[in-house]
């Protein structure tokens, strides 16, 4: 059974990583996009076929560009990095546990 279980974690981990990898490829991507339209608007750069971008009646304001909020990316959380956490916590409290009375609540006096 713990094999089950272990083979479920490295199967969901390395789907999860590809899910959020893509993710914030593409996120990234169209920032990027939108911000090198923006310049060729603003700069009067000719596309491929010799017409300038910035022709046309297409405002070039700044409220077109997307703009660039690195808190939409998702942070990528495995079951791995949440077990590696519970065990760091786990020992974390078992330290607590065994250490005396006495020098739990010794650091209180310098409150």
């Amino acid at each position: 059974m713990a094999q089950v279980y272990s083979d479920f974690i490295r199967h969901f981990d390395r789907h999860e990583t590809l899910r959020v990898t893509r993710y914030n490829n593409e996120l990234v991507v169209c920032w990027g996009r939108s911000r090198l339209l923006m310049y060729m608007r603003t700069s009067g750069i000719e596309d491929t076929q010799g017409t300038a971008v910035a022709q046309g009646n297409r405002p070039t304001s700044n409220a077109e560009e997307i703009p660039m909020n690195t808190a939409e990316l998702v942070k990528l959380d495995t079951c791995y990095g949440r077990i590696k956490s519970m065990a760091a916590l786990v020992a974390d409290s078992a330290a607590i546990a065994s250490a005396s009375r006495g020098e739990k609540y010794s650091d209180l006096g310098n409150l």
